[in-house]
């Protein structure tokens, strides 16, 4: 790998998968390899019995090589996977940790209601469109991606008995609780960190971040949660700005 040019690691939100990634790497012009993992639980990964916000850190490690320099972009979740990376203890840090969304504030209704959602079975669908609009909403992309964009294609997958998403439900064990633990890491963080969202996100507010000890993020005006689908453009140029400034 060109020393140059380290690896760009894109990491998608919950209920997601990474292919809500592909406008931005069509947009993109990165010199080095890009690398955008589903998450285990989620799209073409496999299910499995634990789900934190450590294990999925530790499964992005595994996609490099031990001493390879890349950069984080992460996305909700992402974003609070991209701060266990940078803790330094999952392996090696990135260079920089660019976080897009990150939902600051968790609600009692939250910490009741998620756990609630981990421990249903998946919704059956007796149609592929029924399924499609499922994963829309889980994934917060309804209104934004249309339902026969190729966006949604590892989101939803035929069983036996119908169509369902690929998400699996024990995967919002996730959150918000390890959410949590991950925010208090920010202080301890060692590596350059940029964050932003949209003016319109339900989930993430400037308000709500100045509760961290970083700079204020960037706010883009009318786009929502998913600012990376909705304009691609604005977004990466605001990623390379930021990795600019990385050595």
């Amino acid at each position: 790998m060109n020393e140059k040019n380290p690896t760009l690691v894109l990491l998608h939100g919950m209920g997601a998968t990474a292919q809500v990634w592909e406008p931005l790497i069509a947009a993109s012009d990165w010199p080095g390899r890009i690398i955008a993992p589903d998450f285990r639980g989620h799209g073409a990964a496999e299910w499995h019995k634990r789900y934190t916000l450590g294990s999925l850190a530790s499964d992005v490690i595994d996609l490099l090589d031990h001493d390879e320099r890349y950069i984080v972009l992460g996305h909700s979740m992402g974003g609070g996977v991209g701060l266990a990376l940078g803790s330094g203890f999952f392996g090696n840090p990135p260079l920089g940790l660019a976080v897009l969304g990150l939902k600051i504030i968790w609600s009692e209704e939250d910490l009741i209601r998620i756990p609630k959602m981990a421990s249903k079975p998946p919704k059956i669908f007796k149609t592929r469109s029924e399924a499609i609009d499922w994963f829309l909403k889980l994934s917060g992309l309804i209104g934004i991606v249309d339902p026969t964009s190729s966006l949604v294609e590892r989101g939803i997958r035929q069983i036996e008995d119908g169509w369902t998403v690929s998400q699996d439900p024990s995967s919002f064990h996730t959150a918000p609780r390890h959410f949590l633990e991950s925010l208090g890491s920010i202080t301890e963080m060692k590596i350059p960190m940029a964050m932003a969202l949209g003016s319109a996100d339900p989930v993430a507010t400037v308000e709500d971040h100045k509760l961290l000890p970083i700079e204020t993020p960037v706010v883009f005006e009318g786009l929502g949660h998913n600012p990376m689908v909705e304009d691609p453009h604005l977004v990466w140029n605001w990623l390379l700005k930021f990795a600019s400034k990385l050595s």
